[in-house]
């Protein structure tokens, strides 16, 4: 994969690749399995074993999954992968340094006339990657509908995370984040935009929400846990079996949060082992997993089993492919291989969390025009009261006909007709 890195000594390219590396890695893999079992104690490693082998225990799976980083580069589309123009300074964040941010920005080509593009910030999350938004980009970018919204869209990569640098000291939070892509999308050219995001994106796009909302034209999310729970959302818990409609719940609500103590405790406890590693000591499983890129898999597609749909946990092969092709897989895990950044794309829980839950922007509501997407086996579901509860000018809640935690790879046809619907309503009330 060709990159276009633009820093201040000019020009240049660099190729991802990490052959060396990948050969001494790849003799020593070992495959120590003494039964076979479910993955309800975590990812099976046969599944890990059967994706690898797949296709084959050498370089195959690296060429395969490098060259889907290169965009289909149709007639209708220009597309760059880029470094910023100079790096970006983030001396507001507390550190006074600059680093270099890896962006896809894909804008579309001759456009009808009297047709604008609307730029659109999408960002990631963990163990995610701009690639999440690579078969959703097309949509968005060239709608089969002439009626729909023409958009520019670009996808940065969190610091620490895929291509872009990794920050050089401490205390580098999704607010230092926001202030970056804030700074990138204005070195970009654009003085309003709409923005995008899940799991660690949601809080960077809200984040940017609250730091310049008149920026911000338009909030989409489709994850927005209560940071902070006021007392609607306790009393919703408390009363909300016994008098739903009081409280706005459906069904679905019901089914997802009662009875509390199984599915809003228990079921937290099973799924965040991993959070409490990465907000206390993730360089010490960061190592190991940086140094094998079988652990590194395993570790990461894990994510996509349980958080796509809980119910996989209780499947042997953990149901990856049921909704992903295993390219796109290993692509994903293929970035944070290559790039050698899963230590500090988990450091970024430790950035977070060492602060305590009690930060200003956790109790700050967000006045920007919000979209919330709502799918039903996202991993931590939130009914549209406590959405509206931070949200306050909550303009569209869509309950989705099906997907997870990684909506925007897994239904790119669900997420984009809800982007468009959330944006067309914004730009008519212009």
């Amino acid at each position: 994969m060709m990159i276009i890195c633009v820093c201040r000594v000019g020009i240049h390219c660099y190729n991802v690749h990490n052959r060396n590396s990948l050969c001494r890695t790849n003799m020593l893999l070992t495959w120590r399995i003494r039964n076979h079992v479910s993955s309800i104690r975590g990812i099976s490693i046969c599944k890990v074993r059967e994706c690898l082998t797949e296709r084959g225990q050498n370089l195959h799976w690296f060429e395969s999954s490098r060259q889907e980083l290169h965009f289909p580069r149709t007639t209708g589309l220009y597309f760059d992968t880029k470094l910023a123009d100079g790096r970006i300074d983030t001396a507001s964040c507390g550190t006074a340094t600059s680093i270099d941010v890896h962006y896809v920005h894909v804008r579309p080509k001759n456009l009808p006339e009297g047709v604008t593009a609307v730029p659109l910030l999408m960002v990631h999350g963990w163990p995610g990657s701009f690639y999440e938004f690579y078969r959703m980009i097309p949509l968005l970018t060239q709608p089969s509908n002439p009626d729909d919204i023409v958009f520019e869209v670009v996808c940065p990569s969190i610091p620490g995370y895929g291509f872009s640098e990794a920050p050089h000291k401490k205390g580098f939070d999704s607010v230092c984040a926001a202030r970056v892509f804030h700074k990138l999308m204005k070195r970009l050219g654009f003085q309003q935009f709409y923005a995008h995001g899940g799991d660690w994106g949601w809080i960077v796009t809200t984040n940017m929400a609250q730091l310049e909302p008149k920026i911000i034209k338009g909030l989409h999310l489709n994850f927005a846990p209560p940071s902070k729970p006021g007392l609607p959302v306790v009393l919703s818990i408390m009363l909300g079996r016994s008098f739903p409609k009081l409280f706005g719940f459906n069904e679905h609500d019901i089914q997802r949060i009662y009875p509390v103590v199984q599915n809003l405790v228990v079921e937290s406890v099973k799924e965040s082992g991993y959070m409490h590693i990465q907000a206390t000591k993730p360089d010490t499983v960061g190592r190991a997993l940086n140094d094998s890129p079988v652990g590194l898999a395993a570790y990461i597609l894990e994510k996509f089993s349980t958080w796509t749909d809980h119910d996989f946990r209780n499947l042997d092969d953990g149901g990856l492919t049921r909704k992903f092709s295993l390219d796109d897989l290993l692509t994903n895990v293929m970035i944070y291989w290559t790039s050698g950044c899963i230590i500090s794309s988990m450091r970024f829980y430790k950035e977070n969390f060492s602060k305590g839950l009690d930060q200003p922007h956790s109790k700050m509501p967000v006045h920007v025009p919000t979209g919330f997407a709502c799918f039903p086996n996202e991993l931590m579901h939130t009914p549209k009261l406590w959405v509206q509860q931070k949200y306050r000018e909550l303009k569209t809640f869509t309950p989705m006909a099906r997907g997870g935690h990684f909506a925007a790879m897994e239904e790119p046809e669900l997420m984009a007709q809800d982007i468009q619907n959330f944006t067309k309503m914004q730009e008519k009330m212009k």
